[in-house]
């Protein structure tokens, strides 16, 4: 269940202490609940959203979504992939080609590798990604005091009270912070060692 844009615009109005529209609009108060929803999206990663995307064949790096904004997992064969960095390629993995066992974010796109071959060509990859958001619906319920406190601050930023402004706004940004603490992360899978040489201690002979 997600947000409602009414109830922010009515919470906002209580802490600026003017329940009937009058200094600050009901659009004004809407459009920011609007940037709230962007704002959130944005910070916590939390619009989750998913795209099949079609190996092709010597293809290394794909286009995500237009609101992408980080690869959150990728499933291929009924399998996760583990998370990596382009620059690990050929220290996470011997095999140059074949299928795709790792994933990563570069710029505005998602990378494979091994590179996927002739067998891949054509299957299909699903991606989980953080995409950002202008719709408060899409923002979870447990967000709901955050995007109050956004869209009262950006209030008290209208009426010049620009200290009562910052405070609000921090205790929001403090919300957020909160609940990224309860976020478990993705580890990035560390290469095994590929030192082929191992240091053998030989005991003297008595």
């Amino acid at each position: 269940m997600g947000l409602i844009k009414s109830e922010i615009r009515n919470g906002a109005r209580i802490l600026l202490n003017e329940i009937i529209e009058g200094f600050w609009l009901n659009s004004q108060l809407e459009t920011w609940v609007d940037i709230a929803a962007i704002d959130i999206s944005t910070k916590t990663n939390s619009y989750a959203q998913t795209v099949d995307i079609t190996l092709k064949t010597d293809i290394q790096t794909y286009d995500v979504a237009d609101n992408y904004l980080k690869v959150l997992g990728a499933i291929y064969n009924h399998q996760g992939l583990k998370k990596t960095t382009p620059w690990m390629e050929g220290l996470q993995t011997a095999v140059q080609v074949g299928s795709p066992e790792y994933y990563f974010d570069i710029v505005e796109q998602v990378g494979f590798f091994p590179v996927p071959t002739t067998t891949d060509n054509n299957k299909l990859i699903k991606v989980y990604y953080a995409a950002v958001t202008n719709d408060i619906r899409n923002i979870q319920l447990k967000f709901k005091l955050a995007a109050i406190l956004f869209v009262t601050s950006m209030g008290l930023m209208k009426e010049r009270q620009y200290a009562k402004a910052g405070q609000a706004y921090q205790v929001y940004a403090q919300s957020l912070n909160i609940d990224l603490l309860n976020v478990q992360r993705e580890n990035i899978d560390t290469p095994p060692s590929t030192d082929k040489y191992t240091l053998k201690v030989f005991e003297p002979k008595q």
